[in-house]
């Protein structure tokens, strides 16, 4: 178990550089506020994110809000949240967990599979894991003689060859495997990994295909999906898979989410001692 400082976004509050006409998503500068005819500056800063329930159609619907960093100077009440969701087009928006913003970095537990908040892209919030690989201390020694090799193995199209002091076999890379898949389809990771989960179960019989070489060279991206600073994914591509597999995504849209239960939790400095949220989806 490990923490991670939660905190608002502070810095530059958009790309500097300009778009053309017709694109970006802040106004060049008061004169020339038509995006449509001059463009604008793109990659809004968000600084951090409010719970809201609101109307919508027939029913209350409940999602995350992000708030640009540009906007906070403009925020210092609950009034103001609703006030700025009424102008993004929320009807009757109510912030929810006593106005609490909710912080980069912050701790989720998704059906008992915890992640940290790493950012938004368009109407889904990006995690970052918060569980780390758990082997056992042969399996960690393998892993690192893996590691111990591709470090020299830069070029996938050539690749050094695998000698007996790497210490590394077909067979103990099918084995080592065939224990990640099976982390990856019966533990919690399956949460949010579950298309990482179906391309390393597909792409098995292509990787028993494939050279020692290039099995270990996928073998380090099979591991690193279990990694806790996996935000921009992994590539699969030997093994059948996408380029950028494990990318942690939930829609903002709360509500529309299969899960049952999702939280939010306050750590201690030390980890410690925790606090949990009231189910998210019951708000």
């Amino acid at each position: 178990r490990f923490v991670r400082y939660s905190y608002c976004q502070k810095g530059a509050l958009f790309d500097l550089m300009p778009m053309r006409k017709g694109l970006g998503q802040v106004p060049r500068k008061k004169e020339l506020d038509n995006i449509e005819r001059y463009g604008g500056y793109n990659k809004q800063a968000v600084t951090g994110f409010y719970l809201i329930s609101y109307d919508d159609k027939k029913k209350r619907e409940t999602r995350l809000i992000a708030v640009p960093l540009m906007k906070m100077p403009e925020i210092s009440s609950i009034q103001d949240i609703e006030a700025f969701c009424v102008a993004e087009g929320y009807k009757n928006p109510e912030v929810l967990l006593n106005g609490r913003m909710i912080k980069t970095n912050s701790l989720w537990e998704i059906d008992g599979y915890r992640v940290h908040l790493s950012g938004k892209s368009g109407n889904y919030i990006w995690f970052k894991g918060a569980h780390q690989l758990i082997v056992s201390p042969k399996q960690e020694r393998y892993i690192k003689n893996i590691f111990k090799y591709c470090e020299r193995a830069t070029n996938i199209n050539d690749l050094p060859e695998i000698t007996v002091f790497d210490k590394i076999s077909s067979d103990e890379n099918v084995y080592l495997y065939d224990e990640l898949l099976q982390k990856l389809q019966s533990t919690k990771y399956i949460t949010l990994m579950q298309k990482a989960s179906v391309s390393v179960m597909e792409g098995r019989d292509t990787f028993i295909q494939l050279n020692t070489e290039k099995q270990a060279k996928a073998l380090i991206n099979v591991i690193n999906l279990f990694g806790c600073n996996n935000s921009q994914g992994k590539d699969l591509t030997l093994v059948g898979g996408v380029k950028s597999a494990g990318i942690q995504l939930m829609p903002m849209k709360i509500s529309n989410n299969k899960f049952e239960e999702i939280r939010i939790v306050d750590q201690s400095v030390t980890g410690l001692f925790e606090k949990k949220s009231p189910n998210l989806l019951e708000l």
